[in-house]
């Protein structure tokens, strides 16, 4: 929490109590704060017009704009120039968002091993009004509040006008045209959309994009981190080539196949939801996350991992695994086992050891397990299996 009369940043505890975490005239007028996934604290200090970062230590350090100098320069660390900058927000890939209200512009701070150049994203400085546009064409009236989602959509609170913005991330296609090929190396920020008929690939490190859209064609992935914070197939299907690919949400609006090769494995692929079906297959692994809210039909002609963690789950939609298909169930709790699944002949579903199995109840969320006739139940020792099962049947 922050005062801003007194320049103090307040730490409260889970139980109400409060002490001060930090106080320094560095701090002056503080009106924003946010946090990362190191406990780094950065906020703003509208009276310095300045953007400091506080480290779990309390160690203050500037690291864009200078203290009583206002201005709208874009440019990094200490040449940057702000106007009152009001609240802040931080997005996935470490970069900060920073409402400039004196100058009426959404700023950017963009992170490049800890050193931060500001852009202006929206806005015209020392222009005022209500206009929805890009980049340079948009208008404010003293922007105060500001929020970035896991999407990187921008929300801005237009005090002066009394409205609700939202800035849309950047995005490029990463194919546009019929049967060519395409491959994109390095990072790509935010959305990427796959438009075309062709294969693309997807080279490097690409952590920063956070949505991929694959409307057509196949997108080939060979990649040291995530391939984004969401994926929507609305046509077109992907294959993992290399590397261990995080997917933490896949959106099958469409029918879509995501296909590993044998050196390739899909991490954290959770909740896919849509009407249409979803086919994990190739001779990689795939390991699922929560995927309890799912209502798209899955269909695993490959390998999947369910329930390496606690909250790694089986959807509650319709599973088929055909022949071929092997599902392992990793996790330790009964709500990691599938349900309204059909093993049809030749799959196997594998329980690793010492995994216990209730009965289905009334407050079991997930339904009977069907084999049809030559399908497998494995159970390692250890295991107990005490669940509703129909055999030869079809769901």
């Amino acid at each position: 929490m922050t005062s801003s009369a007194n320049n103090r940043i307040y730490k409260i505890l889970p139980d109400g109590s409060y002490s001060v975490f930090v106080q320094n005239s560095a701090l002056n007028g503080l009106t924003g704060i946010t946090i990362d996934s190191s406990n780094n604290l950065y906020v703003s200090a509208t009276s310095n017009n300045t953007i400091c970062k506080i480290t779990p230590a309390g160690v203050i350090t500037a690291i864009a704009g200078t203290a009583g100098t206002s201005g709208s320069t874009d440019a990094a660390g200490s040449s940057a120039r702000f106007n009152s900058p009001w609240d802040i927000d931080i997005d996935a890939a470490g970069n900060l968002y920073v409402a400039d209200r004196g100058n009426n512009l959404i700023r950017k701070l963009t992170n490049s091993s800890g050193t931060y150049t500001a852009s202006t994203i929206a806005g015209t400085a020392g222009s005022t009004g209500s206009t929805d546009g890009t980049g340079s064409a948009a208008r404010f009236n003293a922007p105060t509040g500001l929020a970035v989602d896991a999407f990187g959509y921008v929300f801005v609170t237009d005090t002066g006008n009394d409205t609700i913005r939202r800035l849309a991330p950047p995005s490029i296609s990463i194919e546009v045209d019929g049967s060519d090929s395409a491959t994109v190396s390095g990072p790509i920020a935010n959305d990427a959309h796959k438009t075309g008929a062709g294969t693309s690939v997807l080279s490097g490190d690409n952590s920063s994009l956070l949505n991929l859209s694959v409307d057509a064609g196949l997108v080939k992935v060979s990649a040291t981190n995530h391939v984004g914070k969401s994926v929507s197939f609305n046509g077109g299907n992907m294959e993992v080539t290399s590397g261990t690919i995080a997917i933490p949400v896949v959106d099958a609006r469409s029918a879509a196949t995501i296909t590993t090769d044998a050196s390739a494995a899909v991490s954290a692929i959770a909740a896919p939801y849509g009407t249409s079906l979803l086919t994990i297959a190739g001779s990689g692994v795939v390991t699922a996350g929560n995927m309890s809210a799912s209502t798209t039909p899955l269909s695993i002609p490959g390998v999947m991992y369910v329930g390496a963690s606690s909250s790694s789950k089986m959807p509650t939609g319709v599973a088929t695994v055909p022949n071929g298909g092997l599902v392992k169930i990793m996790g330790a709790t009964a709500s990691s086992v599938p349900g309204a699944t059909q093993l049809q002949s030749g799959a196997v579903l594998e329980v690793a050891d010492s995994i216990a199995v209730p009965a289905h109840t009334g407050a079991d969320i997930f339904g009977t397990l069907k084999f049809d006739s030559g399908s497998e139940l494995k159970l390692g020792n250890g295991s107990t299996w005490a669940r509703n099962i129909t055999v030869g049947t079809a769901l």
